[in-house]
């Protein structure tokens, strides 16, 4: 059996989105654990089922590609070395994927060396955890994964909306967007456009109608946007787990 730090309980599996503003997420969340160690693997499956997980476990490389498609996870934990495959080569395949390319991959290593590190992060990983690992570690990366995962899917829908409306604009709204985006106040665009600043200003008016903003910082979020792409989006860092003296999950 598996012992805990001070008497810490399992983790209520977490739901998968809280933001307001996209539709919410809230079954199981499902983890695929790729693991040969006939030791570990039951210990880890158990684990994350005492979380409040369901899970799915397999030691053959092959089978882990079926259940990527079957079983549908939101997060896999892979080990790096598999007698049958290599779970870098696994993970570039769940990467190519167009419907799994952004499940988080976690990859589990008894030989954690930077030469690892670097492979395992060019392949798509999102984190590693070197074996021997403590039980909240492999909880809270995870969890970490899912908070990530979700903040990344807020990103792209939001992202997909502003190109959506950003692609309803005229070509002079498009132009407006431009000089919007360089900070220039009403009368230096008018100045620059050839028209006069009430021309300026109702043809900015129309333009937050059609993106249905309704302050200048929005409509400045949409100017960057049109010009930089998401580099004014900015994904929310999350911190990752912390160190503790509680036992090791190993053999």
């Amino acid at each position: 059996t598996l012992d805990f730090a001070n008497g810490s309980a399992a983790p209520k599996n977490i739901e998968k989105n809280d933001a307001p503003d996209d539709a919410p997420r809230t079954e199981a969340t499902r983890i695929l654990v790729v693991e040969d160690d006939p030791a570990l693997a039951p210990i880890m499956k158990k684990s994350l089922e005492k979380a409040g997980f369901e899970v799915k476990h397999t030691a053959n490389g092959f089978h882990a590609g079926f259940l990527t498609q079957s079983f549908g996870p939101d997060v896999v934990v892979l080990d790096i070395m598999l007698p049958d495959s290599d779970g870098l080569d696994i993970c570039k395949g769940i990467r190519a994927e167009p419907e799994l390319a952004h499940v988080p991959v976690i990859f589990l290593t008894a030989r954690a060396t930077i030469s690892i590190a670097v492979q395992a992060m060019r392949s798509g990983a999102m984190h590693f955890l070197e074996k021997p690992f403590r039980e909240h570690e492999l909880w809270e990366t995870i969890q970490e994964a899912i908070r990530l995962d979700d903040q990344r899917r807020r990103l792209r829908i939001r992202q997909e909306q502003f190109d959506t409306r950003i692609a309803r604009l005229t070509p002079r709204q498009h132009e407006l967007m431009q000089v919007i985006a360089d900070g220039k106040t009403s009368k230096q665009i008018a100045s620059e456009l050839g028209v006069c600043v009430r021309t300026i200003e109702n043809h900015r008016a129309r333009l937050m109608e059609r993106l249905g903003v309704d302050s200048l910082v929005e409509l400045l979020h949409y100017a960057l946007h049109a010009r930089n792409g998401n580099a004014h989006l900015p994904i929310a860092q999350v911190p990752g787990p912390q160190a503790s003296s509680a036992p090791l999950m190993s053999l």
